[in-house]
């Protein structure tokens, strides 16, 4: 048998095996021949070679229908639950959206309530200065012509 048939089924490279055949000389001796380009290999080579560069073997595929319809429900339970997250986080966005509406709302009324104070303060000033200048003109419309002459 030469290298070119036993690396037929073989993920090994040619290069890798002739290297692996001068690198392991002892274990070879008397066991392998060179014809031409090609290196002949006896039984007790390949057995060697086989442990080194075994075929490949096909995978075997298992199909587990019930572990298959558990995954299934699992996804379409987390599709349920992502379903849900997202409505929830609707939810409260537009639940902080109404907080953050009332907290505006709080503050202008705070302002208008502050606002109204500052004009209910502004009126207290003015009625007082009205009153004032309503006594001093009843004082002046009381004296006597020769008074308000003399400026008294």
């Amino acid at each position: 048998m030469t290298i070119t048939e036993f690396l037929e089924g073989r993920t090994a490279e040619r290069q890798a095996v002739t290297r692996y055949i001068e690198r392991h000389k002892e274990e070879f001796k008397e066991h392998i021949s060179k014809r031409g380009r090609e290196i002949e290999i006896d039984d007790v080579a390949f057995a060697i070679l086989e442990k080194k560069y075994p075929l490949q073997s096909l995978v075997q595929v298992i199909e587990d229908k019930e572990s298959r319809q558990k995954l299934i429900k699992a996804q379409e339970y987390i599709i349920q639950l992502q379903e849900k997250v997202n409505e929830q986080s609707l939810l409260i966005a537009k639940a902080e959206s109404m907080q953050m509406l009332l907290d505006n709302k709080e503050q202008q009324l705070a302002r208008s309530e502050q606002r109204e104070n500052e004009w209910k303060e502004k009126q207290k000033q003015t009625e007082e200065e009205l009153n004032r200048v309503r006594e001093e003109l009843e004082k002046e419309r009381n004296k006597s012509w020769i008074a308000k002459l003399l400026r008294k």
